[in-house]
């Protein structure tokens, strides 16, 4: 008999903004999918045909194989790939125009999501029933959402916790200074002091919401030295001034 199956469900990744995942947003996708062939109702025939009996299995849905093994006869019952079991097969004059016999058709369909606060590529959106079309009658599958998150130049992530490469000269490294630097929920006021090799700036609760948790991961500003486009003779000076002071 033919009983309800499930269609297949669907996976989707869609791309987003890194300051998106500070707000509830709403985004629209396009996707494809399979559904009933609405010119054949999902029967697979062009209009006024039948199916006929199986010229594979003789109607009987199974095909057999015999062979030897070890000695013995052996014999191998399979379901019949072109009736599917079924006994009877739609002669290739007969398949719908439009499906080709297949009895579905891909479709592009657009939906829109609302991308909770904090939803990172760890987890999923689940939308029920908006996958591929089940068969005889059964509920379509599911439509899996999935994030690719695009980091912005001098940013990077780690779980809830963000990153921050930027830049400072040399004279700030070493004398310190007060800056103001523009995350991506708002300007923020920190002070670089003088610091040691490698060492990262603390902005607590600044980074991602962690869902369910009412709580935020943190933003670690990494001073990144920026050298100067072209030294002027100047700077030379200075510099060769500084070496023999650090040599002394």
């Amino acid at each position: 008999g033919e009983f309800p199956q499930k269609g297949e469900s669907l996976r989707v990744t869609i791309d987003v903004n890194l300051a998106d995942l500070f707000t509830v947003h709403k985004r629209k996708f396009h996707y494809a999918r399979f559904d009933d062939c609405p010119d054949c109702r999902s029967t697979g025939l062009k209009t006024g045909a039948s199916k006929v009996q199986c010229t594979v299995c003789g109607g009987k849905g199974q095909a057999v194989q015999s062979f030897r093994q070890g000695g013995m006869f052996v014999q191998s019952v399979t379901m019949c790939s072109n009736c599917n079991g079924k006994g009877k097969a739609i002669r290739p004059e007969d398949r719908c125009s439009r499906c080709k016999g297949r009895c579905v058709v891909q479709i592009s369909e657009e939906k829109e999501i609302d991308i909770p606060q904090g939803m990172t590529e760890a987890h999923a959106l689940v939308m029920h029933q908006q996958g591929h079309v089940g068969r005889f009658g059964g509920p379509r599958g599911d439509l899996i959402v999935h994030l690719q998150v695009v980091m912005p130049e001098g940013w990077e992530k780690d779980a809830e916790d963000l990153f921050y490469h930027y830049p400072v000269s040399f004279t700030d490294i070493c004398l310190g200074k007060k800056i103001t630097v523009d995350l991506l929920d708002g300007p923020a006021d920190i002070e670089i002091k003088a610091l040691k090799s490698n060492q990262k700036i603390k902005i607590p609760n600044r980074g991602l919401h962690l869902q369910q948790q009412g709580k935020r991961g943190h933003v670690w500003i990494v001073p990144t030295l920026r050298m100067p486009s072209r030294i002027t003779e100047e700077y030379r000076e200075l510099l060769l001034k500084l070496k023999a002071l650090e040599q002394s």
